[in-house]
């Protein structure tokens, strides 16, 4: 078996449930300003037709400079990072025959991991992310156990040089560290054994002060929570377990995020079901498991990643669709309370065909950028695959981390919009322009309480101008089908 077919075996499911979803789901908004994605930007097609190659993301980022760019994987074993400049140019860098680890973001360095497909073997990377430029490659060490068939790392960075990764290799996971940023690292050796052979893409390894954590599917389909304290020499199961009973059935795949004392673990049951684990003390102790999702599994509603930025988390998946006007059907689950609650954002209002593979960036301010596929439906006449970028054009929590003072000042110049003289609406408009996109929420809300449709009208002209100074598109996408309101 290659590995092609291999990955996509991985990730097939035999057992079929009903759709169910148990999170409250809030309508899409479809008013005026009130959708909470920017209008979506194609940034590539895919070279062939379906089924010759298959594109699929692995990473997006942003960084503080607004400087972004993504991995994408296709059939023909071809790894590319593309990174996004700020005169608004595409540097392609390629990476033959190798799959990248999740990217951390150190300053301006990309840091991630890659692995050689043929050889096995496993490169630390250094990328510029303002030019492109590559600063350091350094290969990492096979220890007593792995020799191949090392894929989807996972890299974390403590903040004091110290760097570790863990991937997993024929049913164990395999670990290894470097305490001088990266320049040296110690033979990667096995930690741990799974139940399954490949039961998730990317082992979830976190660090906190607490030590290096990582949670995986032991014997038994049981969810086992084991931790260092000594930066990965040794060992030993967690007192806190992640709570996994018989009514979860067993895992088929785990993702993690971890940022100071938070620690979030989500995983996919054989039939299907999305359980979410939390701990708000650096892994102390865990929330019982809750049932956030279900849907019918398919090729690609098993593969997920779980993103956030110590605030907010977003879990991102696909859901089998209609086969009417949707194939596939990217969804975002997003909670601010550690998973009391969770709002569902999907993308696909607007979009004609598939939509799909979905993988996210969320920023420390709390917007997520988002990149899938969308893909055709049966009979279509162009059968390409393109990736799509879109961003949020505020944050997750519909912008209550801004501070009272600025919210204030927000409302005050929408106001300036709809009951001042011309030049004071023009220098109003102006200033809610500089200040992008974090103000919509804000609009809205003064928009709602207007007193005429003029006015109205006025504020969502400026939401419709703040939504499209993000990478305004060329041309409208032939697969865009949106409603002019909102736009």
């Amino acid at each position: 078996m290659n590995f092609v077919t291999a990955f996509f075996v991985t990730f097939a499911v035999v057992v079929y449930a009903p759709a169910q979803v148990v999170v409250k789901r809030q309508p899409s908004p479809t008013a005026f300003g009130q959708r909470f994605w920017h209008l979506p930007v194609e940034v590539m097609a895919s070279a062939a037709q379906r089924p010759t190659d298959a594109p699929w993301p692995f990473e997006v980022f942003e960084a503080d400079d607004g400087t972004r760019g993504y991995f994408i994987f296709s059939k023909r074993k071809t790894l590319q990072l593309r990174l996004r400049k700020l005169d608004g140019s595409w540097q392609v860098t390629d990476y033959p025959k190798s799959l990248p680890s999740p990217v951390t973001q150190q300053t301006k360095l990309g840091l991630f991991v890659t692995t050689d497909l043929e050889s096995g073997g496993m490169r630390y990377n250094e990328v510029n992310f303002w030019d492109g430029s590559k600063h350091r490659v350094t290969d990492i060490p096979n220890g007593s156990g792995p020799s191949d068939g090392l894929l989807f790392p996972r890299l974390v960075v403590d903040g004091d040089n110290r760097h570790a990764i863990a991937v997993h290799w024929q049913g164990h996971i395999v670990f290894a560290t470097s305490s001088d940023n990266g320049a040296k690292w110690t033979p990667l050796e096995v930690i741990a054994k799974n139940s399954l052979d490949k039961d998730q893409i990317c082992p979830p390894l976190m660090v906190n002060r607490r030590g290096l954590h990582v949670v995986h599917v032991a014997d038994g389909g049981s969810l086992t929570h084991i931790m260092s304290v000594d930066n990965g020499a040794s060992w030993k199961p967690a007192k806190a377990q992640p709570n996994w009973d018989e009514r979860f059935g067993e895992a088929m795949l785990t993702s993690g995020y971890g940022a100071k004392e938070v620690m979030h673990i989500c995983t996919v049951t054989r039939e299907g079901n999305w359980i979410f684990h939390a701990s708000k003390d650096a892994g102390a102790s865990w929330t019982s498991g809750v049932q956030i999702a279900s849907c019918k599994p398919s090729l690609y509603s098993t593969v997920f990643h779980v993103r956030g930025n110590g605030k907010s988390t977003v879990l991102c998946y696909t859901e089998p669709g209609d086969d009417k006007r949707h194939a596939h059907v990217a969804h975002f689950l997003a909670t601010n309370d550690g998973g009391e609650s969770w709002r569902d954002l999907p993308v696909v209002d607007g979009i004609k065909g598939d939509t799909g593979r979905p993988i996210v960036h969320v920023d420390h301010r709390g917007r997520m950028l988002s990149l899938f596929v969308k893909g055709p439906l049966e009979g279509d006449d162009d059968d390409r695959d393109y990736f799509v970028l879109m961003r949020s054009f505020a944050a997750i929590d519909k912008g209550r981390a801004m501070s009272k003072a600025k919210r204030a000042r927000v409302r005050e110049l929408a106001e300036q919009l709809v009951g001042a003289d011309d030049a004071m609406k023009s220098a109003a408009k102006d200033a809610l322009v500089t200040m992008g996109a974090a103000v919509v929420p804000v609009l809205m809300d003064v928009a709602a309480r207007a007193n005429t449709g003029q006015d109205v009208e006025q504020i969502s002209a400026l939401v419709r101008e703040i939504q499209l100074t993000w990478d305004r598109p060329s041309k409208v996408p032939s697969w865009w089908a949106g409603s002019k309101k909102g736009q």
